[in-house]
């Protein structure tokens, strides 16, 4: 099957069957999916790169992750999760929201976004990072990110 063209609903159904998510898990497993599946070359691929947004707390971050969380860019996560309380938490606003953030700090949006992404999901790759905000929830998301600080 070409995961492009598939139904993300059935997709979804697919990495839930490998997962076994409780019912916030399905639901951030189908938010992610319209960005999942352009990526994957499978279905084990698209449940691996899922696995991140079940339960509650982000998983235990890789070396690469953990590397990422230095001193500067945990402090930059602490204005994060600042300049994140409140607000808009739809996909495009959250992007809008992060460029105005890494403008703010005078770095790119990749000086914000790969230190997040290590916060919200333990690793440097996942879909994109409004994608990723957006499927966990505001609470999760900063409970995340200030669980990484």
């Amino acid at each position: 099957m070409y995961l492009g063209a598939a139904a993300p609903a059935r997709l979804a159904s697919m990495v839930a069957a490998r997962l076994h998510p409780d019912a916030t898990g399905i639901a951030r497993i189908q938010a992610l999916m319209p960005a999942m599946q352009e990526r994957a070359k499978s279905v084990i691929e698209l449940a691996e790169g899922a696995r991140f947004a079940l339960g509650h707390g982000a998983p235990p971050a890789d070396e690469k992750a953990r590397a990422m969380l230095t001193d500067e860019a945990r402090g930059r996560l602490a204005r994060l999760a600042e300049a994140l309380t409140g607000g808009d938490w739809s996909k495009p606003a959250l992007e809008t929201r992060l460029k105005a953030f890494a403008e703010t700090e005078g770095v790119k949006l990749g000086g914000v976004a790969q230190p997040l992404r290590a916060a919200l999901t333990g690793s440097l790759q996942s879909p994109p990072i409004d994608s990723v905000l957006a499927a966990l929830g505001q609470d999760e998301a900063l409970f995340r990110l200030r669980a990484a600080m």
